[in-house]
């Protein structure tokens, strides 16, 4: 909604134009140029500042949706305790899980040993979705 109000324009070109751009970080950036034109030398300062608060708002619930999007789910024992279900990322994904395991914090967090970077658990998901709810 918000690219066509800075392009004025609402036709079904430019939004398959905007929805051409694959990724969201590429749409975040088509947004912030469309932006500094609409606003034009309002743009500098507050209007600036204030877009660019947004547009961070939005990566960031951006990366929440990848993690859920491109998490599993994985039941963890640790040392022979059922700990329950997480939903973490896959092994494989770089970004998101460390190298190593980080011997000192497995001193106080057993889950640890996970080397993910975020253990979601029902609860967390669920709080997540309620601040998309109505």
């Amino acid at each position: 909604m918000i690219f066509p109000s800075l392009i004025e324009t609402a036709n079904s070109a430019a939004a398959r134009a905007y929805g051409a751009v694959e990724s969201n970080s590429g749409r975040r950036k088509v947004i912030l140029a469309a932006a500094e034109v609409f606003f034009g030398k309002d743009w500098e300062g507050v209007v600036k500042k204030a877009f660019t608060r947004l547009i961070d708002a939005v990566e960031w619930a951006a990366s929440r949706r990848d993690d859920i999007a491109h998490g599993i789910v994985t039941r963890w024992n640790v040392d022979a305790v059922d700990r329950g279900y997480f939903h973490t990322p896959p092994r494989y994904n770089t970004g998101r899980t460390h190298a190593f395991i980080d011997v000192e914090r497995v001193e106080t967090d057993r889950l640890a040993t996970t080397q993910a970077k975020y253990l979601y658990t029902s609860e967390d998901i669920n709080g997540i979705g309620e601040k998309f709810g109505s």
